[in-house]
């Protein structure tokens, strides 16, 4: 690692009083112009300490300096190396890097069992966006234990790292020791430290804002929130260009940072004084989007730590199976309570589960991530299923691996189904892909015959074509009764049991997606916001509509 190494050996020439540093003019004209402001910095420091002892100067000592990173130095002194005006020999130093947590860390098996780090553990996952290794583990535990900071204070560490763009475990722990040197022991002792070393844009439009009164003194946006419906095209040219991660998205030379975030601030500052209106729009916009987060935030938190120990906070209204084996059980959607009761009756407790959802669910198609994520529906859903959701989504967790959809056979039994289907599609996509949702077929009619004294239904009719078959075979049609079930809560228990719930009699329809792109492009057209293209959709297809469809 860079910063494990000290200059043994430095050779400048320098023909200045010991009191005096002396830049020489071949210096200027003929090295300065192409090098970075980074690297004329370091030179300029090694000039200055020429006279010193040997070994005074290491790469630590001179990052703390001139406030840079050890790799920036390092860059530096092998850039001037090359450009024969430098020479060094480097040697390890005595001592482990400032970076790694002492190889004494806590035997962590004596914290998995507290609650609070098992949560914490849990919300890491989330932020990281992947199954904790035994290094973050150790790691965070060492935080944890060795450096006394409290969960809170771990999980706004992580939180803050991640929004700065950083998930390596490695960068984490530099944090993590620059706090514990700073002696920040609370979230609120963090936050007010970080916010004077925060040189990004959004530093400029925050500053701006509350300047000029669009942001309250306290609030703050992010980045996220900034570049959010904005484009910006920065054009940069230089040598040796390094890309972080295969995908090449973001560029990792760390000395082309400080010069454009000094340019970008100075001409964007420039262009908000000078574009109030556009400057107000931005900030407006930015606003907006950091309450939408923060709300999505909280709701996602929500459903985290209610399920972080395994669901131990359940749907009030979901009745659980006894069985725990995923792959033997089954959750049965259903609309209402009148329904659910008469589904609580007719299952099998033993692998069947019954959650009654309160009228129809929102169509997250249409709103923001928060606003679905707010819903009392939405969360039950998603904490019954026990999968998560978003970056914390875990297929493998899923609780029942036949979730079935069973609503009214009627127009609004299938607009329920519909938005079941839309959000399972947007929030859950791989349930969908490994075939856990169904669809459920109960009938539309019964078929009684007239003063019996049982009043027992002969035969179950799924749809109008089926009826009118079955009318026209009877030789004497008026001497039954036909009965049409305006939803399942109309259905004795039996009746459903036998109908749309006996695994030897009911009929099911697997949920499948060929297409993924073209699903995308349908559930987008037909149910989100774009009115005129669901316009078109209806109109073109109008005469392929069935009449027994309509509600009428």
């Amino acid at each position: 690692m860079e910063g494990m190494y000290t200059m043994r050996k430095l050779t400048l020439t320098n023909h200045a009083q010991s009191n005096t540093t002396v830049l020489e003019n071949e210096f200027i004209d003929n090295y300065m112009a192409k090098a970075n402001g980074e690297y004329v910095k370091v030179y300029l420091l090694l000039l200055r300490h020429l006279t010193e002892p040997s070994g005074t100067l290491t790469v630590s000592r001179i990052a703390d300096l001139l406030e840079i990173t050890e790799k920036d130095v390092v860059r530096a002194l092998n850039y001037w190396k090359k450009q024969g005006l430098l020479e060094y020999e480097s040697a390890p130093e005595s001592g482990p890097a400032s970076s790694s947590p002492p190889s004494d860390v806590p035997d962590i098996r004596q914290y998995r069992s507290r609650k609070e780090f098992k949560e914490l553990l849990f919300v890491a996952e989330q932020y990281l966006g992947k199954t904790l290794s035994a290094t973050d583990i150790e790691a965070i535990t060492y935080f944890y234990e060795t450096l006394h900071m409290s969960a809170d204070l771990i999980e706004y560490l992580i939180e803050y790292c991640v929004e700065n763009g950083h998930k390596s475990i490695h960068y984490i722990q530099k944090v993590a020791l620059s706090w514990h040197e700073q002696e920040f022991h609370t979230v609120e002792e963090a936050k007010a430290g970080t916010q004077a070393y925060n040189r990004n844009c959004y530093s400029v439009l925050n500053a701006y804002g509350i300047k000029n009164g669009i942001i309250k003194e306290g609030d703050k946006v992010s980045g996220e929130d900034c570049r959010e419906g904005l484009t910006c095209v920065i054009s940069v040219k230089l040598t040796n260009a390094q890309f972080e991660g295969q995908t090449k998205a973001k560029l990792g030379n760390s000395e082309i940072r400080t010069l454009v975030d000094g340019i970008v601030s100075d001409r964007l500052m420039q262009f908000l004084e000078e574009n109030p209106v556009v400057a107000r729009t931005i900030l407006d916009k930015a606003m907006t989007a950091n309450r939408a987060r923060e709300a999505a935030r909280k709701a996602r938190e929500s459903i985290r730590r209610k399920s972080a120990l395994g669901g131990a906070a359940m749907p009030d209204k979901l009745r659980d199976c006894n069985d725990r084996d995923p792959s033997l059980t089954e959750l049965y959607i259903v609309e209402g309570d009148s329904a659910g009761g008469s589904a609580k009756q007719a299952r099998e407790r033993s692998y069947q589960a019954i959650l009654p959802l309160r009228g129809k669910i929102l169509n997250v198609e249409r709103v923001q991530e928060h606003r679905a994520l707010s819903s009392d529906t939405i969360n039950s859903l998603i904490t019954a299923i026990g999968t998560g959701y978003g970056e914390g989504f875990d297929a493998d967790k899923a609780r029942y691996h036949r979730i079935i959809i069973m609503t009214d056979a009627d127009v609004d039994g299938a607009h329920i189904a519909i938005l079941l289907l839309t959000f399972f599609f947007r929030f859950m996509p791989e349930l969908i892909k490994r075939g856990y949702i169904y669809i459920a077929c109960p009938p539309l009619y019964g078929l009684k015959k007239k003063n019996s004294r049982t009043g027992k239904v002969i035969q179950y009719l799924y749809n109008d074509e089926a009826l009118k078959e079955c009318m026209n075979n009877l030789d004497n049609p008026e001497k039954y009764d036909v009965q049409r079930y305006k939803g399942l809560g109309e259905m004795d228990p039996e009746q459903l049991w036998e109908t749309t719930m006996d695994p030897e009699r009911r009929t099911l329809r697997q949920v499948e997606i060929s297409d993924m792109t073209e699903v995308d492009r349908v559930v987008n057209e037909l149910m989100g916001n774009d009115v005129e293209c669901r316009r078109t959709f209806i109109t073109e297809h109008a005469a392929d509509i069935d009449e027994r469809f309509l509600d009428i």
